[in-house]
C-alpha cells in the first residue's frame, strides 16, 4: 500500500507549537519531554534566517580518515591544540576542508501574516536537509 502524504492537510504552526502532551511511565507518572519526535506537513514563509549572512550557511570542516565509516558524523578526531594553535596564527584551521549547510530559518504560516511570533518558529536545517532543500552541495 503507497502511503500519499499529500493527502493529509497541512498543520497549522500554532497546532504544532501548542501540542503538549504530558508522556506516561510505567509507573504511571506524567513527564512532559522536551521535544517530540513528530513529523508534520505545513505551508510556511521564511520570515527571518541565521546566520545573517547567506556566505555563512556554509561552513568549513577538517576532513578526518575517519569519513569512509558510515556512521562518521565528524568531530570525533579533530585536534583542538592543533587547531587553536594554527587559529591564533591567523592560519585558519589549515589543511583541506569539507562544506557542510549550517543554517536555521524563522517561518510563519504561508496563508496568512502572523499576529505575533508565537506564531512563528525557527527550524534548524542541518548539512542533509539544506541538500534536499536546495538540490545543491555546500562550497565556499
Amino acid at each position: 500500500m503507497r502511503c500519499n502524504h499529500s493527502e493529509r492537510p497541512p498543520t497549522p504552526l500554532a497546532t504544532i507549537l501548542n501540542n503538549i502532551r504530558p508522556v506516561r511511565s510505567a509507573s504511571g507518572s506524567e513527564y512532559l519531554l522536551p521535544f517530540e519526535n513528530v513529523k508534520y506537513r505545513s505551508n510556511v514563509r521564511v520570515v527571518d534566517f541565521w546566520p545573517n549572512k547567506l556566505e555563512d550557511f556554509a561552513v568549513g570542516r577538517r576532513i578526518s580518515e575517519y569519513e569512509v565509516l558510515s556512521d562518521y558524523s565528524g568531530g570525533e578526531s579533530t585536534d583542538n591544540e592543533e587547531d587553536m594553535r594554527l587559529f591564533r596564527e591567523g592560519k585558519g584551521y589549515g589543511g583541506e576542508k569539507a562544506w557542510e549547510w549550517r543554517f536555521a530559518l524563522r517561518v510563519q504560516d504561508a496563508d496568512k501574516k502572523a499576529k505575533s511570533n508565537e506564531d512563528k518558529m525557527w527550524l534548524l536545517v542541518d548539512n542533509q536537509a539544506a541538500q534536499m532543500l536546495l538540490n545543491m552541495d555546500a562550497v565556499k
